[in-house]
């Protein structure tokens, strides 16, 4: 969490103040002022004083004989900032920027935003490269460049110039696929109405039908012109293409299954878009999901559920092995597919997907828990952005039991219930849900939803030859 405050007008202008800890801050002409102003004689010697407590941030004025504007208002009593708040005291404006993000990239990055601003204002107009020349070498340059390429076209539009995104893309060439989806296109009409269409448009591709919705995509079932190949399109949906943090999720989802190849994790062919729309074009996989199949056939056979469960773990062993961890592992994330050889169990929606090795240079998810509740590990309440892959493991020992007794292993009417039941309650014995389970099974699917990682399984594989031990001894 941080606190920044910085100067957009007047003699300091440029200059930014960054709190990320327990502090005060003290504006006025006297020597002992973190911002001193001894040729503005509209200031008092000790004008107003900030106390910031990330991200709670406090102004005071100090019986200042000019007074202190916060907005329009003038201030008589302590008041609490807000984000975007600014402070007028004679000809000197302050800006403030409060970023609940605790980590240190979040906070490098709205630093910058803040310095980029400020020294805009003040007639200081660098370039992002600028900036952008700033990153340290461990941080995500590839997120962060991209924020500040933002940053600096949203300036331009805000002084009325017209900013191209070809004119970007020749100054960012490594950067050119995702310009072309983060930046308006040079002869954008978005002012003019367009008919609605049942379908996108996927130019190469005939799209066949809708088949799922997310909050974030839709899925389509298309076929590809050039060869007639029957593929899937998630498009990201319209009302997240203005979110920067929507996009970077999008297009890390496919960054992240292009590196991943899998017989068991749906295969990622390309990255387009379409009318300022961008889509990912995936293998189709003819089949249907796992929470579908439950839901209109009831639980599964316990040799049923086995299986698909252990191609799953192979398919997420594989990514982990790879640095990737899932963090959403669920029966609708999981696809049986028809093959000539029989079902195979494909995994789906890597969109909350990130490498575990690199925790504090990758993307966080806005400071909140985000995943699938009924089937969240513990550890992914307490802290979702370090999610490890031991978690991926409890997703899918808590989906096993879903495939065999049609229900989460907890259930609330609130998520807030639901998460205490995830912290604090013992695991439920599958054998008292359904009395043709083995009672033997029952220690092995507890272990792996363990409350503590440390007593879980070591890992996937182990929980994957655990279930394929008990498969060929006690099932088949």
């Amino acid at each position: 969490m941080a606190v920044i405050l910085s100067v957009i007008a007047g003699p300091n202008v440029g200059t930014v103040f960054n709190f990320q800890k327990h502090d005060t801050f003290i504006l006025g002409r006297s020597r002992g002022c973190h911002l001193r102003l001894p040729e503005d004689s509209y200031i008092s010697r000790n004008h107003f004083l900030i106390e910031v407590h990330p991200p709670v941030c406090r102004i005071l004025d100090l019986g200042s004989r000019n007074g202190t504007l916060v907005g329009r208002r003038r201030i008589h009593e302590p008041t609490n900032l807000q984000d975007g708040d600014e402070i007028s005291v004679g000809k000197t404006v302050l800006k403030v920027t409060i970023t609940e993000n605790d980590d240190p990239e979040s906070v490098f990055l709205e630093v910058q935003r803040a310095q980029m601003e400020a020294d805009w204002r003040g007639g200081n107009r660098h370039p992002a490269e600028r900036y952008i020349n700033q990153i340290p070498p461990e941080f995500d340059a590839e997120m962060i460049s991209l924020e500040i390429i933002q940053r600096e076209y949203d300036l331009r539009k805000q002084a009325k110039e017209s900013p191209r995104q070809s004119d970007f893309i020749k100054r960012f060439p490594q950067y050119a696929a995702l310009l072309k989806l983060s930046l308006p296109k040079d002869d954008s009409t978005d002012d003019i109405p367009k008919r609605p269409n049942l379908f996108p448009e996927a130019p190469g591709f005939e799209i066949l039908a809708r088949v799922g919705a997310g909050s974030m995509g839709t899925v389509y079932r298309a076929r590809r012109l050039n060869d007639q190949t029957e593929v899937a399109l998630k498009f990201l949906n319209s009302s997240a293409v203005p979110n920067n943090h929507a996009l970077r999720r999008f297009y890390r989802e496919g960054r992240i299954l292009s590196r991943l190849t899998h017989p068991n994790i749906v295969q990622y062919h390309d990255l387009s878009q379409a009318n300022n729309q961008p889509f990912l074009i995936m293998e189709w996989v003819d089949g249907v999901d796992l929470a579908t199949k439950v839901r209109k056939q009831g639980p599964l056979k316990l040799e049923v559920a086995l299986r698909y469960v252990i191609d799953a773990l192979q398919g997420i062993h594989y990514a982990h092995e790879r640095g990737y961890v899932h963090r959403d592992l669920k029966p609708s994330n999981l696809i049986v597919g028809n093959t000539p050889t029989g079902e195979i169990v494909k995994i789906a929606d890597f969109g909350l997907a990130r490498s575990f090795d690199e925790e504090q240079s990758q993307l966080t998810l806005t400071g909140v828990t985000a995943g699938t509740p009924a089937f969240m590990a513990p550890e992914q309440i307490h802290d979702f952005r370090n999610v490890r892959p031991i978690s991926d493991q409890h997703s899918l020992a808590a989906t096993l039991f879903y495939l065999l007794t049609g229900t989460p292993p907890f259930s609330a009417s609130s998520s807030g219930l639901l998460y205490a039941k995830i912290l604090d309650e013992t695991r439920p014995n599958v054998h008292e849900f359904r009395q043709d389970i083995p009672e033997s099974f029952s220690p092995i699917l507890n272990c792996a939803m363990a409350r503590d990682p440390a007593d879980r399984y070591q890992n996937c594989e182990v929980f994957r030859q655990v279930l394929l031990k008990y498969l060929t001894e006690k099932v088949i």
